[in-house]
């Protein structure tokens, strides 16, 4: 999951970046649709968020005594996201002139002067080092609690491990089921892809790939969980720690009232 940063900022970042330097940010493209909601679609969207939100945790069969608990770590991360809004605020005050200084010179059609857009990278970088910490901040905080509060198939299925391992399971078969021939022609090449910006190297894929091969069907059928396990890093959507992503689950602000509701339709 990569750190969030303001809207504003993105389109600033895009037009400076179409002025004549590059970020990594990502921009939204020239296609994206924006409109203002009316009162109907803003509670509609908000109805929609709280039904993907219930799809996903009532897949956790949580007990009565968890979701209190859980209730409690939502409220405590919340909370702290609110207290580190007041740095980026900060910072977000220093960015807003410059992205003023930026809008006066699109308006005259002019150049943005090489001053404004430095700062303006310079500020996003900063707003994006303070995600980064916060999220350090709030794994080493709240990273145990929610480890003893939930089992470790719920914080699989929270943090779509229990996906990626039953992708990882379908990859390992394809392996073994290709010929020799199939397996010199597009293993390693299958392997780079899987390792590209994975925290596994393409011949830590290669040599999974060589064991799962070389299994007796007894072996493999004893021997996949824990290959699959090694291979997850390679099938993960997610590019952050895994208590990292489950500090992310925690934090849409539609599910502390959302819990609240199911906590009240438990028996």
């Amino acid at each position: 999951m990569t750190h969030r940063i303001s809207t504003i900022v993105r389109r600033a970042l895009c037009a400076v970046a179409l002025a004549g330097w590059m970020v990594t940010l990502g921009c939204p493209t020239a296609r994206t649709q924006e409109r203002l909601p009316s009162p109907t679609e803003a509670a509609v969207t908000a109805l929609q968020q709280d039904i993907d939100l219930l799809g996903d945790f009532n897949r956790l069969d949580l007990t009565k005594e968890q979701m209190r608990g859980l209730i409690a770590e939502v409220e405590a991360i919340q909370a702290r996201m609110r207290e580190n809004q007041a740095q980026r605020d900060a910072v977000l005050t220093m960015l807003q002139p410059h992205l003023e200084a930026q809008k006066a010179a699109l308006l005259k059609d002019e150049p943005v002067p090489s001053t404004v857009s430095n700062q303006i990278k310079v500020l996003a970088d900063q707003l994006n080092q303070l995600d980064a910490k916060a999220d350090r901040d709030l794994v080493t905080e709240f990273g145990p609690r929610l480890h003893k509060l939930l089992s470790q198939p719920q914080i699989d299925i929270l943090t779509w491990v229990d996906e990626a391992r039953l992708n990882a399971l379908e990859q390992l078969a394809w392996a073994r089921d290709m010929t020799d021939e199939e397996y010199k022609t597009e293993a390693e090449v299958t392997a780079q892809n899987l390792a590209e910006g994975r925290d596994i190297t393409k011949e830590q894929v290669l040599d999974i790939f060589r064991r799962a091969r070389a299994m007796s069907e007894a072996d493999y059928a004893k021997g996949k969980d824990g290959l699959a396990s090694e291979l997850l890093p390679a099938m993960r959507g997610e590019t952050d720690s895994i208590d990292t992503v489950l500090i992310h689950r925690l934090q849409p602000p539609r599910l502390l009232p959302v819990l609240g509701e199911k906590l009240g339709q438990m028996k």
